[in-house]
């Protein structure tokens, strides 16, 4: 019978098989771990796309705030600058009206 099998191709073929086993396992594990990677990738790729999303949307609300208050500045400059020509012209007509009643 150990002319038919020999003890050495027993042990080669086993270890062969072993390391055609391991490298399969490799294989498999790699497999799922590209997976798992690809997973959150494209996780990441949403979530990247949101976030940029409610970027321009802050962008946005920041440039109408800053239009209103520019806006309300320029009314607020408006309101001052004819409440002081109001006053200018109370006190010239008040002049005049003072120096009619005087004589």
């Amino acid at each position: 019978m150990q002319r038919f099998l020999p003890k050495k191709k027993l042990r080669r073929s086993g270890i062969w098989s072993l390391l055609a086993l391991l490298a399969l396992s490799v294989a498999v594990v790699s497999l799922v771990f590209t997976a798992l990677s690809w997973g959150h990738t494209r996780s990441l790729s949403h979530s990247l796309q949101t976030l940029q999303d409610r970027l321009v949307q802050v962008d946005l609300q920041r440039e109408a705030t800053v239009q209103l208050l520019m806006e309300q500045q320029d009314l607020q400059q408006k309101r001052a600058k004819r409440a002081a020509g109001l006053k200018r012209n109370r006190k010239r007509k008040a002049v005049v009206a003072a120096h009619f009643e005087s004589e």
